[in-house]
């Protein structure tokens, strides 16, 4: 077989991925700048167990790189103080907290720091503040980056700006029951009716077409037909319900009013991770009482960011402006609380 030498010929490969196992750097506030900067190359901490040991957890921690980049991981891992070895150790309650990440959780790099990219993990809870124009860009890079990877979130637009992806008014439904019962509980808190949530969520699961086999026949006569079905009325009324679509990415709630902006917002971040812009700060309210733990980006043009953290208990806030990106990691370390502050220079920027 003869081939054409003016022709490249580009093979498939494949890459192992490798485990390294470590122990951490004692200094609380170096493992969390070292996870930040191992989140810029798209790895991330992980535990083999965390079993409980009087008042300790029992653990391993490793990361998961492919094998040409084992090398600048065990080089961030030692620079930071941390050690290259395959040991149990045992971590108090407050670090368990820091190092546990969910599943499915994955770096992405944000910004370059000295010699090193830095990163977060996504799905979390990520505040971005500051100038607007920059954090949309942020966002914009962000959501691009998950959606690749994961294919499964959206851009939430509370006010009017450049469309990202394809723009939808209609509002995804799940039939997930626990989805809409948090719909329900929403639109109570909204209205100061927290105690007529369940007969808001029988009167939306029906006004929904949505069924649910109930084990008491005459329950149906009992729903409630006063406030609560007001409520729904101008919900239905108010915002187009569809079937879900993956490839729709943005939803343009603009039209709504404030508070209900919130509302849907807290809705489709219970379906898909949502990338929040132009929604009031409320939605952070909500989202710190919402008992499913919602993981969200949020925009916000407020950058106190004491005030951000208590309202928002996010994993990363990042403040951007004109002449300054920072990163703020909190942390807590036995009665000791804080927030572990890195200057970057973002990638966005970089790369546009």
């Amino acid at each position: 077989m003869m081939f054409d030498i003016g022709v490249w010929v580009t093979m498939p490969s494949v890459e192992e991925i490798k485990d390294i196992y470590f122990t951490p750097p004692r200094n609380m506030h170096d493992f969390i700048i070292m996870r930040a900067v191992l989140a810029g190359y798209g790895t991330i901490v992980r535990y083999s167990y965390m079993t409980p040991h009087r008042d300790f957890y029992r653990t391993k921690l490793y990361i998961s790189a492919p094998e040409n980049q084992a090398w600048v991981v065990k080089k961030i891992i030692k620079k930071f103080g941390g050690k290259i070895e395959e040991k149990e150790i045992l971590v108090t309650q407050c670090y368990r907290g820091v190092i546990a990440t969910h599943e499915g959780i994955v770096g992405y790099p944000i910004g370059v720091c000295g010699d090193w990219l830095i990163g977060v993990d996504l799905p979390c809870r990520l505040v971005i503040a500051g100038e607007k124009n920059m954090c949309l860009a942020l966002m914009k890079y962000l959501l691009s980056r998950y959606f690749l990877d994961v294919g499964n979130c959206c851009f939430v637009m509370g006010e009017r700006t450049n469309a990202v992806g394809v723009v939808s008014d209609t509002i995804p439904i799940v039939y997930d029951i626990g989805v809409i019962n948090t719909l329900a509980e929403a639109l109570g808190m909204y209205y100061n009716m927290s105690q007529n949530t369940s007969g808001i969520a029988k009167i939306l699961l029906r006004s929904l077409g949505i069924v649910v086999s109930d084990e008491g026949g005459d329950e149906e006569e009992s729903v409630p037909v006063g406030r609560e079905a007001e409520i729904v009325e101008w919900l239905l009324g108010s915002v187009r319900f569809g079937r879900f679509r993956e490839d729709v990415l943005t939803y343009d709630i603009s039209g709504l009013g404030e508070g209900h902006k919130v509302i849907i917002s807290v809705y489709l971040a219970n379906i898909m991770f949502p990338f929040i812009y132009g929604v009031s700060d409320n939605f952070l309210d909500f989202a710190r009482h919402e008992k499913f733990g919602l993981r969200f980006v949020y925009y916000s043009s407020v950058t106190n960011v004491d005030r951000l953290y208590s309202k928002s208990q996010a994993n990363y806030i990042i403040v951007l402006t004109r002449s300054r990106a920072t990163m703020y990691i909190p942390y807590k370390v036995g009665d000791e609380s804080g927030l572990a502050e890195l200057g970057f220079v973002p990638l966005w920027r970089l790369l546009k």
